[in-house]
């Protein structure tokens, strides 16, 4: 739903965008820790991955992506 608007015009602000998507939380995409859970049922989200085949990179955020940016590594 967050994608199909710019379908054929996607690119890595678009993918970020969506992976950094907080509707619905504590149970979004981009999750944080529910402080209102006790500390072993929280969760977040620890990585976000776009594999990018044109190029043949993979773009990582180390994190929650709404907090960290994504960093490009390439595959030979």
């Amino acid at each position: 739903r967050l994608l199909r608007k710019d379908a054929g015009r996607l690119d890595m602000p678009h993918f970020k965008a969506a992976l950094s998507d907080h509707f619905g939380a504590p149970m979004a995409i981009c999750r944080h820790p529910n402080e209102a859970q006790e500390p072993a049922r929280q969760t977040m989200t620890n990585a976000s991955v776009v594999i990018d085949l044109d190029t043949r990179t993979m773009n990582v955020a180390n994190g929650p992506p709404c907090a960290n940016d994504f960093v490009a590594i390439g595959f030979d």
